[in-house]
């Protein structure tokens, strides 16, 4: 389970997450916000990574998101050519979203 990631932040924010471990293949990819809590689930329910993120506009990149892409990046480096190895799905917490946006306002 890792506990640090990079976020790759486009000119259009779009978003690509840089993950320091092999990914699930042919699996569901969940990303879960909670707080500043970025946590990875594969096949719904087990954990494989989780990331406090203190970056406003990472999370609030991350939470107008449906989906973004994930690069492996083992043993701490992005083997090229780099490509989207897995996409995942963004769930965010309703509770803490509306916290967030009355924040953000």
């Amino acid at each position: 389970m890792f506990n640090k990631c990079d976020f790759l932040i486009g000119d259009d924010k779009s978003v690509v997450v840089v993950v320091p471990q092999a990914v699930p293949k042919g699996e569901q990819v969940t990303i879960r916000i909670s707080d500043d809590v970025v946590s990875f689930y594969k096949a719904g329910e087990i954990l494989f990574g989780r990331v406090e993120c203190a970056c406003v506009k990472t999370l609030r990149c991350l939470r107008k998101k449906q989906r973004v892409g994930l690069i492996e990046a083992l043993d701490g480096k992005m083997n090229f050519p780099v490509y989207i190895a897995a996409t995942a799905k963004i769930v965010t917490d309703i509770r803490s979203f509306a916290e967030y946006e009355t924040r953000a306002a």
